[in-house]
Parts: C-alpha cells; structure tokens; sequence
C-alpha cells in the first residue's frame, strides 16, 4: 500500500510536471486518490489524473495535443522497485 502511493505521488508530481499551464486549473486538478483497490491475488492500483469539474471536459483534448499523463507514469516505471524496496524500509522502521 505504501509503495502504491509514492507511486502515485511520483506520477501526480511528474504530470503537474509537465502539462502545459495556461490557468493552472488542470495543473492543480491532478491528484491521487487516497483509495487503492485490490484488483486481483497481490495486485493493486490506484487512480492518478485530473480530477473534478469543469477539468474533465476537457483533459483529454489536452492529453492528446500534449500527453503528459503518459510521460508521468514512464518516469517511475524503472524506479518501482526502488520505490517499493523504500517503503518496505519506511513500514520496518515504523512497525518493527
């Protein structure tokens, strides 16, 4: 679970990143949410991407002139094993 949010903190940093920014509404809209599913035996995943009204009409339009949700979820794909092996290290220290 811990390793699953730092994934998605990493993304939502990476994505507000690089969206291009003309109000900053979507920029700011980009959130995790706090609920991970269970999506199988020892799978889990959790949403990241704009979030909220009036955002969502138009996020797609965005995303397709200028992805930015697809770059973010690249930054951490060869990092995940760092990312987990740390807050492994973080729920050891804090429950052990």
């Amino acid at each position: 679970m811990y390793a699953i949010r730092q994934a998605g903190r990493e993304i939502r940093a990476a994505a507000r990143a690089e969206v291009p920014v003309l109000t900053g509404r979507l920029q700011k809209s980009i959130s995790n949410s706090r609920n991970v599913r269970s999506t199988g035996a020892h799978s889990f995943e959790i949403s990241v991407g704009p979030h909220g009204s009036p955002v969502y009409l138009y996020s797609g339009k965005i995303e397709e002139e200028h992805p930015y949700m697809g770059p973010a979820r690249g930054v951490i794909e060869g990092r995940m094993g760092d990312i987990f092996e740390q807050a492994q290290a973080k729920v050891l220290s804090r429950f052990a």
